[in-house]
């Protein structure tokens, strides 16, 4: 018996491409809306990475940072503690201390220290003499860290409120610091960072 080769009538071509023009039409729509949603998200990452993509032209200074018996120590209430710093390149310094209760100081510079220009190659203490200030171990006990952010620029102002001894106490945290700098920056950033133990007696 022969095969039967059933021929489409009109009516069925006609509603055959109905259907493969309605598929090209959900094809077409889907390919735009993933193109749209393609970019979208291209324009989106664009928008949201300047102050990454700026950061990462700038050049690195290298900053060194540490208590005057080594990193890492541990200090006991009424104890008396400094830092050294030292850069391989000249710069403006920021000096940031976070204490225990993540209360955020800037520490240089400040009303009584305003020039925060430092040359490579010294050794710098923190706080230096006459800073009107001493960094004496007291209550709250905890993990204290000095921040210390090197740049080519000093036109950098954080918002905070002034203290008595000319240190002002930022509203801001660390990672607000960090970026007000490195975009003010023009070629060069660097940071470094020490942390210390304080205990009671």
């Amino acid at each position: 018996m022969p095969c039967l080769s059933v021929s489409p009538t009109p009516s069925r071509l006609i509603k055959r491409r109905a259907v493969q023009t309605s598929l090209m039409r959900v094809a077409t729509h889907s390919f735009g809306q993933q193109l749209l949603l393609g970019l979208c998200i291209a324009l989106c990452t664009v928008l949201a990475s300047p102050f990454a993509q700026a950061a990462d032209k700038l050049r690195p200074i290298g900053v060194e940072i540490t208590t005057h018996l080594g990193d890492q120590q541990t200090f006991r209430e009424h104890d008396v503690v400094s830092f050294l710093l030292t850069l391989d390149h000249d710069a403006f310094v920021t000096a940031i201390y976070v204490d225990a209760k993540h209360k955020v100081f800037q520490l240089i510079p400040n009303s009584n220290q305003p020039d925060n220009f430092y040359k490579a190659d010294l050794f710098i203490p923190i706080p230096p003499q006459n800073a009107g200030y001493t960094f004496k171990v007291q209550p709250p006990f905890g993990t204290e860290t000095l921040w210390v952010f090197a740049s080519d620029s000093a036109a950098v102002k954080l918002d905070g409120k002034v203290l008595e001894n000319g240190l002002v106490q930022l509203k801001g945290n660390i990672d607000a610091v960090r970026k007000a700098i490195q975009s003010s920056s023009g070629k060069w950033f660097g940071e470094a960072r020490v942390s210390i133990t304080t205990s009671a007696r």
